[in-house]
C-alpha cells in the first residue's frame, strides 16, 4: 500500500500508483531495421587506386605509382657500376650483388650460396627431390617451371628459335647457338692435347677418347 495526500490508497500487488512512473528498462516493442532508426551508416571504404591503362587496382597510391612504370617504361634507379637501370629500388639492390659478389643465401646442405633467395629455394630441390611442375601430357615432373616449358615443346612441336641463315628452327635457344656455328665456322672447343678445335663440346669429348 502507498499513502497519497494523507489517505491510504490500495494498490494491487505488482502495480504502481498512477502518479509514480515505471522504472526504465528494455523496450518490449518490436525493433526497427537500422535504416529506419536514423542511425548514420558506416563511412564507405576508400576507393582503391586504379591504373588508367590496365584497370589493375592497388590499396596504396604509392604501389600504383610503382606499377605505372610498367606502362611508362620509367626506370629511375640506375646502377653505379654499369648502364643498367631499374623501375624499383629492390631490383637494383639484387642487381648490385652481381657486382659486389654478395651471396647471403646459403644452402644448409651443401654450402652453395646465392644472391637471390628464390634461387636458393630452387636449388634446395636438388637435395629434397621435389618436382612441383607436372607435364599435362605425360607423367614427367620438373623442379623448375622453365624446364617444364622447354619439355612441353616436345609435345606441342613449338620451335620459336629460327636460324636467320637457313630458317631451321629449334625448341631451345642453346641448340640454335650450336647450329649457328655451322654458318660462322666458329669452333670454340679446342683439344688440350693436339689443339684440334670442335664446334660442339660433344665432338671434343669423342675426339679425346682417341688419345687414350
Amino acid at each position: 500500500m502507498f499513502v497519497a495526500k494523507g489517505a491510504w490508497t490500495l494498490v494491487a500487488p505488482g502495480q504502481l500508483p498512477a502518479h509514480i512512473p515505471p522504472a526504465p528498462g528494455p523496450s518490449l516493442e518490436p525493433s526497427l531495421p537500422t535504416h529506419q532508426l536514423n542511425i548514420p551508416a558506416s563511412p564507405p571504404h576508400p576507393s582503391p587506386h586504379r591504373c588508367s591503362d590496365c584497370g589493375k587496382t592497388f590499396a596504396a597510391r604509392s604501389r600504383l605509382a610503382v606499377h605505372r612504370r610498367v606502362h611508362t617504361g620509367e626506370r629511375p634507379f640506375s646502377c653505379p657500376h654499369c648502364p643498367k637501370r631499374f623501375s624499383q629500388s629492390s631490383a637494383l639492390g639484387l642487381h648490385l650483388r652481381l657486382h659486389t659478389g654478395e651471396r647471403p643465401h646459403v644452402c644448409s646442405d651443401c654450402g652453395k650460396a646465392f644472391a637471390v633467395s628464390s634461387h636458393l629455394a630452387v636449388h634446395r630441390r636438388v637435395h629434397t627431390g621435389e618436382r612441383p611442375f607436372a607435364c599435362p601430357h605425360c607423367p614427367k615432373r620438373f623442379s623448375q617451371s622453365s624446364a617444364l616449358a622447354l619439355h612441353r615443346r616436345g609435345h606441342t612441336g613449338e620451335r620459336p628459335h629460327a636460324c636467320t641463315d637457313c630458317g631451321k628452327a629449334f625448341a631451345v635457344a642453346s641448340h640454335l647457338a650450336a647450329h649457328r656455328r655451322i654458318h660462322t665456322g666458329e669452333k670454340p672447343f679446342p683439344c688440350p692435347r693436339c689443339g684440334k678445335c670442335f664446334r660442339q663440346r660433344s665432338g671434343l669429348v669423342t675426339h679425346q677418347r682417341g688419345h687414350k
